[in-house]
């Protein structure tokens, strides 16, 4: 697979390209997702219930997760076709990419 096609391939599921100077970065969005976490909340935004990839997990540890995915960023250096990423755990990284590489079919 060509780097165009890589580029073409995470942007069809979401990813954002992002150009500056010598950077040439896909930003993969909606990190939650990718990492399988579902959250129900109440009107005023407190966490009602969470499962993770399907089972269920505590308030807390998901308001906490919930936190780390949304200041969390993910990307593709398309310069040197490796993933980064900046506020995630390793965990959560490796999760996330395996699944993006596998929705992208690289």
């Amino acid at each position: 697979m060509t780097t165009e096609d890589k580029i073409k391939a995470l942007e069809s599921i979401g990813g954002t390209r992002w150009q500056r100077e010598t950077m040439d970065r896909v930003y993969i969005n909606d990190l939650a997702r990718w990492d399988g976490l579902e959250v129900a909340t109440y009107n005023s935004g407190s966490v009602r219930s969470a499962t993770l990839d399907g089972e269920a997990i505590s308030n807390t540890a998901a308001r906490k997760l919930g936190a780390m995915l949304a200041l969390g960023r993910l990307w593709y250096d398309v310069t040197d076709g490796h993933f980064r990423a900046r506020g995630i755990d390793q965990d959560e990284f490796d999760i996330i990419v395996k699944r993006v590489r596998a929705a992208a079919g690289f």
